[in-house]
């Protein structure tokens, strides 16, 4: 005879896996990254342009991510998505415009006739002429009359000797009213008081000149290469009056149209 012993009752069923794991919640910090870099983008577009470009492209890029992601902070994302765009379309336009308006001087200087020359400016065209004359001749320039005597040369500055008779009232400082003014045959303008060298006499030596006394000087002008054809200027600061003297063949073709004073 064989005993049979029962099967003990089955216990509580058993979970096969333990609690989930904790995760932790999703970070705004790429759009806090994109709406920083957009708005940044913005405010540099006046200072640097090319590093304005980079962070808005940054912000366009690390919002759209954001956005992607649908992580928090769309708001924040969105922003920087449209600040960067914005900052580099305007950083670009900005940056196209300086270097084309710089290319277009640098082209501007590096084709004219003198280059990055700077010795000469081109004549102006104020003031009230007293007409052209030859060399020895005189001009009426309200309170003085005013002869150009003739001109030498030494290396690259050009000496002018001048005669002038005060016909004002009061007293005249030759050298305070009357300013000197060389053009040569381009037209470009060398003035007198940019001269260093020894004059003599020098018209800051001279007294004041009571009416109709006279006077002569000489004035100098530095940095002229080419002396032909040259035209003296000489104006009268105070009442805005000028006259030019030249060389008498040069002054006939002025006067046949083939030159004269800019």
């Amino acid at each position: 005879m064989s005993w049979h012993h029962p099967s003990p009752p089955p216990g509580p069923p058993t979970a096969p896996y333990g609690p989930p794991p904790h995760r932790a919640a999703p970070s705004p910090a790429l759009a806090i990254v994109g709406l920083c870099t957009g708005i940044a983008s913005l405010a540099l577009v006046p200072l640097l342009g090319p590093f304005a470009i980079a962070l808005g492209i940054a912000g366009v890029v690390t919002g759209g991510i954001a956005l992607g992601r649908r992580l928090p902070g769309r708001g924040m994302a969105l922003a920087g998505v449209i600040t960067g765009a914005v900052g580099t379309v305007v950083a670009i336009v900005v940056t196209v415009v300086i270097f084309v308006t710089y290319g277009a001087l640098f082209l501007a200087v590096a084709l004219s006739p003198s280059g990055w020359d700077t010795g000469g400016t081109t004549a102006p065209d104020e003031g009230q002429s007293a007409g052209e004359h030859a060399f020895g001749e005189t001009a009426e320039l309200d309170e003085y009359t005013v002869s150009v005597d003739g001109v030498s040369t030494r290396g690259d500055v050009v000496f002018a000797d001048l005669t002038v008779q005060f016909t004002g009232s009061g007293s005249g400082d030759s050298y305070e009213d009357l300013y000197g003014y060389l053009y040569d045959v381009d037209g470009y303008e060398y003035d007198a008081t940019d001269c260093i060298q020894t004059l003599s006499p020098d018209a800051a030596d001279l007294p004041d000149l009571d009416p109709g006394q006279s006077a002569t000087f000489q004035m100098c002008f530095e940095g002229v290469q080419d002396p032909t054809g040259l035209w003296i200027e000489v104006e009268d600061e105070a009442q805005r009056t000028y006259a030019g003297w030249t060389d008498p063949a040069t002054l006939e073709g002025s006067s046949a149209g083939a030159g004269g004073m800019v």
